[in-house]
This record gives C-alpha cells, structure tokens and sequence, in this order.
C-alpha cells in the first residue's frame, strides 16, 4: 500500500515564506518550483537533503496568471533544458525525491508529461548526456522512424523549443526583431523558414499510421510559430512604409 505523502509548493511568494523563517515539518515534502518562465529558483540546501519527506521540483509546463499566461506547447522554455537542471535536485533527493508537474492543457503537452512522468519515475537513469534521447525514443516508437531520422527529429525539437525560447510568442510584436539592424527580423524568418522545411520533410514522408504525433506536437507548432513570425514581419514592414 501507498502512504500519503503532504507537499509543500514553494512556488512564487510561498518560497519568500520559507525564506525568511516559515518552517515546514520534517516529514513534509519540499517542492522548489521553476519561475513560472522554465528556471529552477533554487535546490536544497544540505540541511534539506536529509528531510524524511524528502525534497522535489514542481514545473509549470505551462502557466496561466502574471505576468502574461504562457500555455502554447513549445512555446514553454526548453522542457528537456529545463529537466537538465532538476538532475542534480534529484540525484541529491534520491528515492526520497518527488516530481509535480502543472498544465492547464493535456493534449498539446502530453509528450512533455510522458518526458517529465518517466524522469520522475527513475531519476537516477537520467542525465545531462542523455536527456536528449527520449526525443528519439519517442520519435522512433510513435512515428515508426529510423534512428538516423530521430536524430534529424532531435534537432527539429531542439531549434523548435530555442527560437521560441528568445521570446515567448505571447509577447512578441512589431518591436521584438529589427528590421534594419544586422538584418534581425530577416535572420528570424530564414530560421524559421528553414526549419518548416525539415519539418514538413519529415511529415511528408510518414505513412498515415505513424504521423499523427509528429504533425501534431512537432509539424503544427513549428507551422504556427513560422506564420506569427511572418504575421509579426508583414506589420513592421507596413509600419516602416508608413513612416
């Protein structure tokens, strides 16, 4: 049988709490949560990593509340350059680690919650060397692709998840990239550009059984996030001829 186990969320202002003298039992859980942008605030002290309730993180893999709610599936920074950070919490908390996760949206995000429930779940496989292969892991079991192709597939997730990492696309406006210095807003577009077409590559080229999970947590944001780019470059351009 499972015993229950009380947790104590220092997420936001409950971590300021803690901070200046809020004590928590010994046999109650500590979760450290991200920042609510993908950065782990803090890790634990050594005179938290011998709690009986143990220590652990809680991720935001998407957040609703201030300042702007971010709930866009790889719009979120790196999930997996996030997870690389939890490592060392984890490894230090040992089986005495516990992992939370919070989404607003299932569907979008459930290769994210596959990835976080199986790191979780065994803490000591993973590492900063191999953290990347659950992508071609997944890639190779949900879309029937060869290793060489998971590693292409890799690579398309990792320059998903880093060119919406530069800004969340919720906050992105005619602003955000110029137009006339060291030609940024073009360099932003060929980016996305290019990778919409290794991406489509890819989707072209698997069968009707074994695209689904591609073209829906890979294909689509890749083709969103290219045309809000190209929406966003259309406005300055109309604002610059304006002037």
């Amino acid at each position: 049988m499972f015993s229950s186990r009380i947790l104590y969320f220092a997420d936001k202002e409950v971590e300021g709490y803690y901070d200046v003298g809020m004590t928590v039992p010994d046999y109650i859980t500590l979760l450290w949560s991200d920042d609510n942008w993908g950065n782990i605030r803090r890790l634990p002290l050594a005179s938290e990593r011998n709690k009986t309730g143990g220590v652990g993180v809680y991720y935001h893999v998407d957040y609703v509340g201030d300042p702007r709610d971010l709930q866009v599936d790889h719009f979120k920074p790196n999930f997996e350059g996030a997870c690389k950070s939890k490592c060392p919490l984890l490894s230090i908390a040992k089986q005495r680690a516990c992992g939370s996760s919070m989404l607003a949206i299932s569907s979008p995000t459930r290769a994210r919650l596959i990835s976080f429930i199986n790191f979780g779940w065994n803490a000591t496989h993973w590492n900063v060397d191999n953290l990347e292969s659950f992508v071609s892991s997944w890639a190779q079991r949900e879309s029937a692709v060869s290793p060489v192709v998971a590693e292409t597939i890799v690579d398309i997730v990792r320059n998903l998840t880093r060119y919406n990492s530069r800004r969340k696309p919720e906050l992105i406006d005619t602003t955000t990239y110029s137009s006339n210095k060291y030609r940024e807003a073009d360099n932003v577009l060929a980016d996305w550009a290019m990778l919409k077409n290794a991406s489509t590559e890819i989707d072209n080229s698997l069968s009707s059984d074994s695209k689904a999970a591609f073209s829906q947590l890979i294909q689509h944001p890749i083709v969103a996030s290219a045309n809000l780019a190209n929406l966003v470059s259309t406005a300055l351009q109309e604002q610059l001829v304006r002037l």
